[in-house]
């Protein structure tokens, strides 16, 4: 073999030894990825629950009951209230939470401008060292809709796991209110604001 041909032939040579290594890398990189991948999205070990003080009527002012509990030594809850399309919320007011702020409960009081089904998000967010977890549960306002269940009959909540039951409302306990939990600034617009 020439010197020319050996200048040509040892460079094309690695070329196509590098191209098939990188065709086998790329190859493997979906086969490895596919084992660490998780069942479904994580959720943060927040439970949340709420309760509608009275089935929503158009225009008509209602409050809603919103509690969370913090697991895993997760503290210092904090709520943001999201309207949707056709609703109004007013600053969530603290009602009551834990010595540790492991536990609040917040009353948001809402209107409706719509009919059908409205949506109210709700975030939770905490903190357990220097992360800052949340969960976030959205509630269908349902204006104008029967419903099988009074609203203020059922309580409905989420659990650490991320499942969501229905259950017997009834009075949330929990101890009187130091300065753990924190209402973040949120406004209604009135009407001359619209």
């Amino acid at each position: 073999m020439s010197a020319i041909n050996r200048r040509i032939a040892v460079p094309l040579a690695a070329a196509i030894l590098g191209l098939g290594l990188a065709a086998m890398f790329a190859y493997a990189a979906p086969a490895s990825s596919s084992r660490a991948a998780t069942p479904g999205k994580p959720v943060a070990p927040i439970a949340i629950g709420y309760e509608l003080s009275a089935q929503p009527a158009l225009g008509v002012p209602f409050d809603v009951r919103i509690s969370a509990q913090g697991g895993d030594g997760i503290a210092d809850l904090v709520l943001t209230i999201n309207p949707g399309h056709g609703v109004q919320a007013g600053t969530p007011q603290m009602t009551t939470n834990s010595a540790d702020g492991a536990t609040c409960t917040w009353n948001v009081t809402a209107i409706a401008f719509d009919q059908g089904t409205l949506y109210l998000s709700v975030l939770v967010q905490g903190t357990t060292g220097d992360q800052h977890p949340a969960r976030n549960l959205v509630i269908p306002i349902r204006i104008g809709i029967e419903t099988t269940k009074p609203a203020a009959s059922v309580q409905h909540t989420t659990d650490f796991s991320g499942g969501a039951g229905d259950r017997a409302s009834g009075p949330l306990t929990h101890a009187a209110r130091p300065s753990s939990c924190s209402e973040p600034p949120h406004s209604i617009p009135g009407p001359a604001d619209q």
